[in-house]
């Protein structure tokens, strides 16, 4: 069975036109594919910016915090030990002489004591 030219002519027009649109669509799929990409770019360079953003954060915060308890070792190295202070409450009661429960006569006693061993 021959065909005549016509009906050739008219299947080869066909063909073309299905390989043109297929072309056309693959163009079209490559184009969505190339946006997408640049699209998940733009998101991957966000989102390193936002990590970048949140590590250089993250890192001023630890360095606040190493400020402060520097500032407190340094405060806590200031402060007297537990032997300091019973040395230090030692030396209170002993320049003391007098204690808050001491009656006026008593202190008046004691004070006429201590300034009579000062006249000798």
């Amino acid at each position: 069975m021959e065909q005549s030219p016509q009906a050739i002519m008219q299947d080869l027009l066909w063909r073309l036109t299905s390989l043109e649109t297929k072309v056309k669509l693959n163009e079209q799929n490559f184009f969505n594919l190339q946006e997408r990409m640049q699209l998940i770019n733009k998101n991957f360079l966000d989102l390193k910016k936002e990590i970048r953003d949140r590590a250089d954060n993250i890192s001023d915060e630890i360095h606040d915090l190493d400020k402060r308890v520097e500032s407190l070792r340094d405060k806590f190295a200031q402060a007297p030990k537990a032997a300091d202070v019973d040395q230090i409450k030692k030396f209170h009661e002993s320049i003391n002489v007098f204690k808050p429960e001491m009656s006026a006569d008593e202190a008046k006693s004691i004070l006429d004591d201590v300034l009579t061993k000062m006249e000798k």
